[in-house]
């Protein structure tokens, strides 16, 4: 390599990625890189409403966000962590736009809202033109020439014949009487008198190309030159009816609309801002809306890291809290969590599972109307905390419940594990102008809290990811 490499001389260089451990001057490289490393995330999922304006969330098990920090000497000042809601996973509205006898826009009807729009905000609608006149010129096994659904328009017809909308004009064909609106039949012998040798260029069809159509001295009309056809040819004596079929003369305008986003980001209501003109009803135009975006937030500079887990010995009945019915959860806690074990304190929200007891429970707040969520399996659902003592390393928790659950058979005391709790709050973060809400209140508890939505470690551990570091530093 000589004096090494710089931008003034050449010294072509082969370079692969170095693939096992070598040695160098009796010096170990190792093939060992970050970018190899297989990245693990701490997760967790959101068991609590989250207001635009909250500084703190509620997860069901937050110890690894600052797993680094519980597990060695590190200190970790601050992470990130990202939410995603897969309850709202965007959707689009499903619209349909009503033509009056006019050929107007008359209104949008929403099928369905869609989901996943800005909260609030005023969407711009695309609405299909009005269905034209790109001819498409076919011959039919009697030889005579359709032009299938189009429309005439007003530009094209004033002073010359036409046969739509980007057709090369065919002289001869008088417009006089021709209003707004007027369905123009058959118009027959259009070539005039046969003989004249008036000819019809440039049609172009999308089955065969560019064609010339010259008249016969006998008065009919003949393929001839074809440079394109399908089985034709210059001695082809198919004749051709001398009448052409025109659609509804009239103007065409592009209509436009917008819709209005509901609090809940779906599609509420739909102005209409411009009708436009030449749709008709039997084929009405087309509705969609913008892509709406995944709902997600990037929390910065999260610096307080609460949670821990605890062990369920006994679960009981009891008078509630303000409510005639609730559990008691009589807890162990880990000697490890001493110092945490008070971090948990009334209203805030917990995650029981791993029960053996109970038939599927419904948790409230303070009434049977205000859910907390709804449990499938066992006793296995979120609660609130209605009330929390301890003695030591033992406790209790009290959570309100439905009074309409079934209660036979919950009752279990003395086991050494009969459950397991565990909780988690992540705050002292700040929220940007664009922060979402998220609501998870009612819904249904499964195993993995699989409806529920996700966050994620960002901004730190393994080259800033958010995924953990692959040495703790001993």
């Amino acid at each position: 390599m000589g004096d090494g490499i710089d931008d003034v001389n050449y010294k072509p260089v082969d370079w692969t990625k170095q693939k096992r451990d070598i040695l160098i001057d009796e010096n170990p490289v190792y093939k060992v890189r970050d970018s190899l490393e297989g990245l693990v995330f701490p997760t967790a999922k959101v068991i609590r409403d989250i207001k635009s304006t909250d500084t703190e969330v509620f997860v069901d098990d937050a110890q690894l966000f600052n797993y680094e920090e519980n597990e060695s000497t590190t200190e970790i000042e601050n992470v990130d962590a990202i939410v995603l809601d897969p309850g709202n996973a965007p959707h689009f509205a499903s619209l349909s736009a009503n033509v009056s006898v006019a050929g107007t826009v008359s209104s949008i009807t929403i099928g369905s809202g869609g989901t996943g729009f800005t909260p609030g905000s005023t969407l711009s609608l695309k609405i299909a033109p009005p269905i034209g006149s790109t001819l498409d010129a076919f011959w039919n096994k009697n030889g005579s020439i359709n032009v299938g659904v189009h429309t005439v328009f007003k530009s094209e017809i004033t002073g010359i014949g036409s046969i739509g909308a980007g057709s090369t004009v065919i002289t001869g064909i008088s417009t006089t009487g021709i209003r707004l609106g007027h369905t123009i039949e058959a118009i027959p012998d259009v070539l005039g008198i046969a003989g004249v040798g008036l000819t019809v260029i440039g049609i172009t069809s999308e089955y065969r190309g560019q064609f010339n159509l010259i008249d016969n001295s006998g008065g009919s009309i003949y393929f001839a030159d074809l440079s394109v056809g399908i089985g034709t040819s210059s001695s082809n004596t198919a004749p051709l009816n001398d009448q052409f079929r025109f659609g509804k003369y009239e103007d065409q305008k592009l209509a436009s609309a917008t819709a209005t986003v509901s609090a809940a980001g779906t599609v509420s209501s739909i102005s209409i801002t411009n009708p436009g003109s030449g749709y008709t009803s039997t084929n009405a135009p087309l509705v969609i809306t913008p892509i709406p975006t995944v709902q997600n937030e990037l929390l910065k500079k999260i610096r307080f890291v609460q949670g821990f887990t605890g062990i369920i010995t006994g679960i009981t009945t009891t008078t509630g809290i303000g409510h005639p019915l609730a559990l008691t959860f009589h807890l162990e806690y880990k000697a490890s969590d001493s110092t945490r074990i008070d971090d948990l304190t009334t209203t805030h929200p917990i995650y029981i599972s791993n029960t053996t007891v109970g038939y599927g429970i419904t948790s409230v707040i303070e009434s049977n109307s205000t859910v907390v969520g709804i449990g499938t399996t066992f006793v296995d659902n979120i609660y609130q905390v209605n009330a929390i003592s301890r003695n030591n390393l033992t406790g209790i928790i009290t959570c309100n419940v439905h009074t309409g659950i079934t209660t036979t058979g919950i009752h279990t005391m003395g086991g050494t594990n009969v459950g397991t709790l565990s909780w988690g709050r992540l705050a002292g973060f700040a929220r940007n102008a664009s922060s979402i809400g998220i609501a998870v209140s009612g819904y249904t508890v499964n195993s993995g809290l699989t409806t529920f939505p996700t966050i994620q470690r960002r901004g730190y551990g393994l080259r800033d990811t958010g995924s953990l570091r692959k040495d703790l530093g001993l």
